[in-house]
C-alpha cells in the first residue's frame, strides 16, 4: 500500500472522474483592485468563463494572454475576494511563493480539449 504525501484526504477514483478539466484560452486578465487575485476571462470553447484566481503573482499579466491553461469547469460558481468564480485555473507556486498558472506544454493543443 502507498503512503499518502498529500495533506489532504484521498478522493476515490469515481470522485476524480467526476471533474471536468479542458483545455482553455486566456483571453483577458486584470488584476482586482486592493484584492490579492485576479479576474481572468477563459475561451473553453463552448463558453467564456469568468474565472477568481487568487495567488501572490509577479509575472507580467500580459505575458498569459493568448496562453492556454488547464481549467477545472465543473465547479459550481463560487465566490473569492467577493467576486463570483465559474471555474478554477490550476496554479503553481515557485520556490519563492510565487503563484503562476500552468500552462501545457503543447500550446497547439485544442481549445475545449478534456484533459484526461
Amino acid at each position: 500500500m502507498r503512503k499518502n504525501n498529500s495533506l489532504k484526504e484521498d478522493v476515490s477514483f469515481e470522485n476524480f472522474k467526476s471533474l471536468d478539466f479542458l483545455i482553455g484560452k486566456i483571453i483577458s486578465v486584470k488584476k482586482n483592485e486592493n484584492k490579492n487575485s485576479l479576474s481572468v476571462k477563459v475561451d473553453v470553447k463552448h463558453q467564456i468563463l469568468n474565472i477568481i484566481s487568487r495567488g501572490n503573482y509577479k509575472m507580467d499579466l500580459k505575458s498569459v494572454l493568448g496562453q492556454k491553461a488547464v481549467v477545472l469547469v465543473n465547479i459550481k460558481p463560487f465566490k473569492i475576494d467577493g467576486l463570483y468564480s465559474e471555474g478554477v485555473i490550476l496554479l503553481a507556486k515557485d520556490k519563492n511563493g510565487n503563484s503562476s498558472f500552468i500552462f501545457p506544454d503543447n500550446q497547439e493543443a485544442e481549445i475545449g480539449s478534456k484533459i484526461h
